[in-house]
Protein backbone atom coordinates (compact mmCIF):
# COMPACT_ATOMS: atom_id res chain seq x y z
CA UNK A 1 0.00 0.00 0.00
CA UNK A 2 1.84 3.35 -0.70
CA UNK A 3 1.87 6.40 1.31
CA UNK A 4 0.01 8.51 -0.84
CA UNK A 5 -3.46 6.26 -0.17
CA UNK A 6 -2.83 6.77 3.24
CA UNK A 7 -2.63 10.58 2.80
CA UNK A 8 -5.87 10.18 1.12
CA UNK A 9 -7.46 8.07 3.77
CA UNK A 10 -6.06 11.00 6.10
CA UNK A 11 -7.53 13.43 4.56
CA UNK A 12 -10.95 11.99 4.38
CA UNK A 13 -10.58 10.53 8.26
CA UNK A 14 -9.32 10.88 11.48
CA UNK A 15 -8.40 7.72 11.88
CA UNK A 16 -5.76 5.46 11.34
CA UNK A 17 -5.44 1.61 9.34
CA UNK A 18 -1.91 1.85 9.77
CA UNK A 19 1.01 2.77 12.11
CA UNK A 20 2.62 6.51 11.67
CA UNK A 21 6.57 6.34 11.97
CA UNK A 22 8.61 9.98 11.90
CA UNK A 23 11.59 9.49 9.81
CA UNK A 24 14.52 10.99 11.98
CA UNK A 25 17.30 12.89 10.30
CA UNK A 26 19.50 10.40 11.70
CA UNK A 27 17.53 8.08 9.83
CA UNK A 28 15.93 6.18 12.25
CA UNK A 29 12.46 5.73 12.85
CA UNK A 30 9.97 6.49 15.72
CA UNK A 31 6.63 5.58 16.23
CA UNK A 32 4.07 8.29 16.72
CA UNK A 33 1.01 6.60 16.17
CA UNK A 34 -0.40 3.68 16.49
CA UNK A 35 -2.64 1.31 14.07
CA UNK A 36 -5.81 2.27 15.02
CA UNK A 37 -5.77 5.24 16.79
CA UNK A 38 -8.12 8.73 16.20
CA UNK A 39 -5.78 11.79 14.74
CA UNK A 40 -6.89 15.27 15.97
CA UNK A 41 -6.41 18.17 12.85
CA UNK A 42 -3.71 19.36 14.14
CA UNK A 43 -1.96 15.63 14.14
CA UNK A 44 -3.01 15.49 10.40
CA UNK A 45 -2.17 18.55 9.65
CA UNK A 46 1.41 17.78 10.54
CA UNK A 47 1.46 14.87 8.33
CA UNK A 48 0.41 16.44 5.23
CA UNK A 49 2.04 19.79 5.28
CA UNK A 50 5.58 17.36 4.88
CA UNK A 51 4.39 13.83 4.17
CA UNK A 52 8.06 12.75 3.28
CA UNK A 53 9.15 12.95 6.46
CA UNK A 54 6.67 10.08 7.88
CA UNK A 55 5.96 6.33 7.01
CA UNK A 56 3.24 4.24 6.70
CA UNK A 57 2.99 0.55 8.00
CA UNK A 58 0.05 -0.96 6.63
CA UNK A 59 -2.21 -3.67 8.89
CA UNK A 60 -5.81 -3.99 7.13
CA UNK A 61 -6.62 -6.48 4.48
CA UNK A 62 -6.69 -3.95 1.55
CA UNK A 63 -8.29 -6.34 -0.57
CA UNK A 64 -10.92 -7.78 1.65
CA UNK A 65 -11.91 -3.87 2.28
CA UNK A 66 -11.88 -3.27 -1.17
CA UNK A 67 -14.19 -6.05 -1.93
CA UNK A 68 -16.42 -5.05 0.59
CA UNK A 69 -16.93 -1.58 -0.76
CA UNK A 70 -18.31 -2.80 -3.84
CA UNK A 71 -21.40 -3.81 -2.13
CA UNK A 72 -21.87 -0.50 -0.38
CA UNK A 73 -21.46 1.33 -4.10
CA UNK A 74 -23.89 -1.10 -5.46
CA UNK A 75 -26.38 -0.53 -2.68
CA UNK A 76 -26.26 3.21 -3.02
CA UNK A 77 -27.06 2.60 -6.62
CA UNK A 78 -30.18 0.46 -5.43
CA UNK A 79 -30.93 3.28 -3.51
CA UNK A 80 -30.54 6.52 -5.95
CA UNK A 81 -32.39 4.52 -8.25
CA UNK A 82 -36.55 5.54 -8.77
CA UNK A 83 -38.39 3.48 -7.99
CA UNK A 84 -36.77 1.84 -5.62
CA UNK A 85 -36.92 -1.91 -6.72
CA UNK A 86 -37.20 -3.85 -3.75
CA UNK A 87 -36.21 -7.43 -4.86
CA UNK A 88 -33.33 -6.26 -6.09
CA UNK A 89 -32.28 -4.74 -2.67
CA UNK A 90 -33.59 -7.91 -1.17
CA UNK A 91 -30.81 -9.70 -3.71
CA UNK A 92 -28.44 -6.93 -2.95
CA UNK A 93 -28.37 -8.01 1.52
CA UNK A 94 -28.27 -12.06 0.66
CA UNK A 95 -25.48 -11.40 -1.55
CA UNK A 96 -23.66 -9.27 1.37
CA UNK A 97 -24.91 -11.72 4.38
CA UNK A 98 -23.56 -14.50 1.97
CA UNK A 99 -20.08 -12.68 1.47
CA UNK A 100 -19.67 -11.23 4.70
CA UNK A 101 -20.94 -13.68 7.37
CA UNK A 102 -18.17 -16.11 6.75
CA UNK A 103 -15.31 -14.11 7.76
CA UNK A 104 -17.33 -12.09 10.25
CA UNK A 105 -20.07 -14.10 11.98
CA UNK A 106 -19.58 -17.96 11.19
CA UNK A 107 -15.93 -17.85 11.29
CA UNK A 108 -15.55 -20.49 8.79
CA UNK A 109 -12.76 -18.66 7.06
CA UNK A 110 -9.67 -16.20 8.42
CA UNK A 111 -11.27 -13.89 10.57
CA UNK A 112 -11.56 -10.27 10.55
CA UNK A 113 -10.09 -7.90 12.99
CA UNK A 114 -11.50 -5.14 14.69
CA UNK A 115 -9.75 -3.26 12.31
CA UNK A 116 -10.26 -5.07 8.71
CA UNK A 117 -14.26 -4.68 9.91
CA UNK A 118 -14.29 -0.70 11.02
CA UNK A 119 -12.63 0.41 7.39
CA UNK A 120 -14.93 -1.44 6.21
CA UNK A 121 -17.98 0.25 7.65
CA UNK A 122 -16.06 3.72 7.75
CA UNK A 123 -15.51 3.88 4.10
CA UNK A 124 -18.73 1.86 2.72
CA UNK A 125 -21.20 4.47 5.24
CA UNK A 126 -18.79 7.16 3.54
CA UNK A 127 -18.09 8.57 7.02
CA UNK A 128 -15.94 12.04 7.19
CA UNK A 129 -14.47 14.37 8.67
CA UNK A 130 -17.15 16.52 9.88
CA UNK A 131 -18.68 13.41 12.05
CA UNK A 132 -15.84 13.20 13.93
CA UNK A 133 -14.86 16.64 14.94
CA UNK A 134 -18.34 17.75 15.37
CA UNK A 135 -17.85 16.23 19.21
CA UNK A 136 -15.86 12.92 18.70
CA UNK A 137 -12.15 15.08 19.84
CA UNK A 138 -13.45 15.76 23.19
CA UNK A 139 -14.35 12.00 24.14
CA UNK A 140 -11.54 10.02 26.32
CA UNK A 141 -9.46 7.26 23.82
CA UNK A 142 -11.11 4.18 25.68
CA UNK A 143 -14.66 6.15 24.58
CA UNK A 144 -13.77 6.69 21.45
CA UNK A 145 -12.53 3.38 20.54
CA UNK A 146 -15.88 1.70 21.60
CA UNK A 147 -18.08 4.23 19.87
CA UNK A 148 -16.55 3.27 16.86
CA UNK A 149 -17.34 -0.36 17.48
CA UNK A 150 -20.27 0.11 18.77
CA UNK A 151 -21.86 2.24 15.19
CA UNK A 152 -19.69 -0.22 12.99
CA UNK A 153 -21.33 -3.35 14.66
CA UNK A 154 -24.82 -1.69 15.09
CA UNK A 155 -24.66 -0.75 11.50
CA UNK A 156 -23.75 -3.74 10.14
CA UNK A 157 -26.26 -6.07 12.51
CA UNK A 158 -28.82 -3.85 11.51
CA UNK A 159 -28.10 -4.86 7.35
CA UNK A 160 -28.14 -8.19 8.36
CA UNK A 161 -31.71 -7.93 9.60
CA UNK A 162 -33.38 -6.40 7.51
CA UNK A 163 -32.56 -2.76 7.38
CA UNK A 164 -30.78 -2.57 4.01
CA UNK A 165 -30.05 0.90 3.35
CA UNK A 166 -27.05 2.65 3.10
CA UNK A 167 -28.72 6.20 4.56
CA UNK A 168 -29.74 4.06 7.54
CA UNK A 169 -26.52 2.70 8.05
CA UNK A 170 -24.73 6.02 7.40
CA UNK A 171 -27.67 7.59 10.53
CA UNK A 172 -26.78 4.54 12.82
CA UNK A 173 -23.26 5.39 12.54
CA UNK A 174 -23.43 9.07 13.13
CA UNK A 175 -25.80 8.29 16.43
CA UNK A 176 -23.79 5.73 18.24
CA UNK A 177 -20.24 7.65 17.11
CA UNK A 178 -21.25 10.19 19.75
CA UNK A 179 -23.00 7.31 22.39
CA UNK A 180 -21.30 9.04 25.31
CA UNK A 181 -22.70 12.69 26.15
CA UNK A 182 -22.36 12.24 29.80
CA UNK A 183 -17.95 13.25 29.02
CA UNK A 184 -18.76 16.45 26.94
CA UNK A 185 -18.71 18.54 29.61
CA UNK A 186 -16.33 19.30 31.84
CA UNK A 187 -18.56 20.36 34.97
CA UNK A 188 -18.06 16.57 36.92
CA UNK A 189 -16.96 16.83 40.42
CA UNK A 190 -14.61 13.69 40.98
CA UNK A 191 -16.92 11.73 42.66
CA UNK A 192 -19.52 12.05 39.83
CA UNK A 193 -16.81 11.12 37.13
CA UNK A 194 -15.85 8.05 39.29
CA UNK A 195 -19.87 7.26 38.85
CA UNK A 196 -19.25 7.63 35.09
CA UNK A 197 -16.25 5.44 35.01
CA UNK A 198 -18.51 3.19 36.58
CA UNK A 199 -21.35 3.26 34.43
CA UNK A 200 -18.72 3.18 31.49
CA UNK A 201 -17.86 -0.09 32.93
CA UNK A 202 -20.52 -2.22 34.25
CA UNK A 203 -23.54 -0.32 33.07
CA UNK A 204 -26.48 1.48 34.20
CA UNK A 205 -27.73 -1.58 36.45
CA UNK A 206 -24.76 -1.23 38.47
CA UNK A 207 -25.92 2.21 40.18
CA UNK A 208 -27.63 2.47 43.59
CA UNK A 209 -30.29 4.69 44.02
CA UNK A 210 -28.26 7.23 45.50
CA UNK A 211 -25.52 6.90 42.66
CA UNK A 212 -28.62 7.35 39.66
CA UNK A 213 -30.02 10.46 41.66
CA UNK A 214 -26.58 12.21 41.35
CA UNK A 215 -26.90 11.96 37.51
CA UNK A 216 -30.03 11.77 35.99
CA UNK A 217 -31.20 15.01 35.76
CA UNK A 218 -27.68 16.29 34.75
CA UNK A 219 -27.63 13.53 32.38
CA UNK A 220 -31.04 13.37 30.83
CA UNK A 221 -30.64 17.05 30.26
CA UNK A 222 -27.30 16.47 28.12
CA UNK A 223 -28.91 13.35 26.63
CA UNK A 224 -31.53 15.36 24.95
CA UNK A 225 -29.79 17.61 23.99
CA UNK A 226 -27.69 15.53 22.34
CA UNK A 227 -30.67 14.16 20.12
CA UNK A 228 -31.60 17.18 19.08
CA UNK A 229 -28.82 18.17 17.62
CA UNK A 230 -28.49 14.25 16.09
CA UNK A 231 -31.83 14.80 14.58
CA UNK A 232 -30.87 18.20 12.40
CA UNK A 233 -27.68 15.86 10.80
CA UNK A 234 -30.07 12.55 9.87
CA UNK A 235 -31.54 11.19 7.22
CA UNK A 236 -33.98 9.82 9.43
CA UNK A 237 -34.62 12.03 12.43
CA UNK A 238 -36.09 8.96 14.04
CA UNK A 239 -33.13 7.04 14.67
CA UNK A 240 -31.62 10.26 16.89
CA UNK A 241 -34.08 8.53 19.62
CA UNK A 242 -32.14 5.17 19.73
CA UNK A 243 -29.75 6.70 21.58
CA UNK A 244 -32.16 6.66 24.68
CA UNK A 245 -31.38 2.38 24.49
CA UNK A 246 -27.77 2.71 24.70
CA UNK A 247 -28.23 3.19 28.55
CA UNK A 248 -31.08 0.67 28.88
CA UNK A 249 -30.50 -3.24 30.08
CA UNK A 250 -31.64 -6.53 29.97
CA UNK A 251 -34.08 -6.29 32.64
CA UNK A 252 -35.53 -2.86 32.73
CA UNK A 253 -33.28 -0.95 34.81
CA UNK A 254 -31.80 1.52 32.62
CA UNK A 255 -32.05 4.76 33.31
CA UNK A 256 -34.49 6.38 31.17
CA UNK A 257 -37.23 4.77 29.82
CA UNK A 258 -37.12 1.31 31.59
CA UNK A 259 -38.18 -1.07 29.40
CA UNK A 260 -37.65 -4.57 29.50
CA UNK A 261 -36.59 -6.56 26.19
CA UNK A 262 -39.74 -8.21 25.29
CA UNK A 263 -41.48 -4.23 25.15
CA UNK A 264 -38.77 -2.98 22.15
CA UNK A 265 -39.08 -3.47 18.50
CA UNK A 266 -36.48 -5.43 16.93
CA UNK A 267 -33.37 -2.13 16.61
CA UNK A 268 -34.33 -0.89 19.94
CA UNK A 269 -33.32 -4.60 20.99
CA UNK A 270 -30.41 -4.55 18.93
CA UNK A 271 -29.18 -0.93 20.46
CA UNK A 272 -29.56 -2.80 24.07
CA UNK A 273 -28.14 -5.84 23.26
CA UNK A 274 -25.05 -4.52 21.54
CA UNK A 275 -24.62 -1.42 23.92
CA UNK A 276 -24.46 -3.64 26.64
CA UNK A 277 -21.92 -6.08 25.49
CA UNK A 278 -19.44 -3.70 24.50
CA UNK A 279 -18.17 -1.47 27.13
CA UNK A 280 -15.17 -0.31 28.27
CA UNK A 281 -14.10 -2.57 30.39
CA UNK A 282 -14.53 -5.04 27.34
CA UNK A 283 -11.19 -3.67 25.66
CA UNK A 284 -8.24 -1.26 25.73
CA UNK A 285 -7.71 0.03 22.04
CA UNK A 286 -4.47 -1.26 22.15
CA UNK A 287 -6.21 -4.70 22.36
CA UNK A 288 -9.15 -4.09 20.46
CA UNK A 289 -6.98 -3.70 17.08
CA UNK A 290 -5.71 -7.28 17.81
CA UNK A 291 -8.95 -9.21 18.38
CA UNK A 292 -10.82 -10.70 15.81
CA UNK A 293 -14.56 -9.40 15.17
CA UNK A 294 -16.11 -12.87 16.55
CA UNK A 295 -14.39 -12.26 19.57
CA UNK A 296 -16.58 -9.23 20.76
CA UNK A 297 -19.33 -11.80 21.63
CA UNK A 298 -17.92 -14.71 23.33
CA UNK A 299 -17.20 -13.04 26.78
CA UNK A 300 -21.27 -12.95 29.16
CA UNK A 301 -22.33 -16.33 27.74
CA UNK A 302 -25.58 -15.51 28.63
CA UNK A 303 -25.81 -11.99 27.11
CA UNK A 304 -23.68 -13.77 23.77
CA UNK A 305 -26.61 -16.25 23.30
CA UNK A 306 -29.30 -13.69 22.91
CA UNK A 307 -27.22 -11.68 20.35
CA UNK A 308 -26.29 -14.82 18.19
CA UNK A 309 -30.06 -16.10 18.46
CA UNK A 310 -31.04 -12.90 17.33
CA UNK A 311 -28.36 -12.80 14.47
CA UNK A 312 -28.14 -16.16 13.53
CA UNK A 313 -31.58 -16.77 12.44
CA UNK A 314 -31.56 -13.47 10.54
CA UNK A 315 -28.31 -14.67 8.45
CA UNK A 316 -30.22 -17.81 8.19
CA UNK A 317 -33.08 -16.76 6.80
CA UNK A 318 -31.27 -15.01 4.14
CA UNK A 319 -29.47 -17.68 2.97
CA UNK A 320 -32.64 -19.46 2.46
CA UNK A 321 -33.88 -15.91 0.58
CA UNK A 322 -36.30 -15.21 3.50
CA UNK A 323 -37.97 -11.85 2.27
CA UNK A 324 -39.58 -11.05 5.87
CA UNK A 325 -37.08 -8.41 5.94
CA UNK A 326 -39.34 -6.41 3.83
CA UNK A 327 -42.00 -5.95 6.74
CA UNK A 328 -39.26 -5.83 9.16
CA UNK A 329 -37.79 -2.72 7.15
CA UNK A 330 -40.86 -0.90 6.93
CA UNK A 331 -40.07 -0.97 2.90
Amino acid sequence: MKKREAIKLLQRLPFTFFDVFWLKSNGKKLKIHNRGSYLTSREIEKILKNPEAFEMSWEIDIDWVSEGLLFFERLHELETKKPIDLIEVDNWRIEFINWSAPSLWHGDEAQRSFLDFTALMLLGCDIQKSDFYENYENLPIEIQARNILLSSVIGYFSTLMGYASLSVMRDLFKVFLYADPLYQTKDWSNSEMKILDQISEKGWSSLNAQERNILEKNYIEKLKSSIERLEQQLINREYARLLEFSIEDYFGNGLLRNVKMNECNDLELLVILISNNINKESFALSELIERKFNDLFISEKNKSDRIRRVISSTVHSASVKNNNFLKISGL
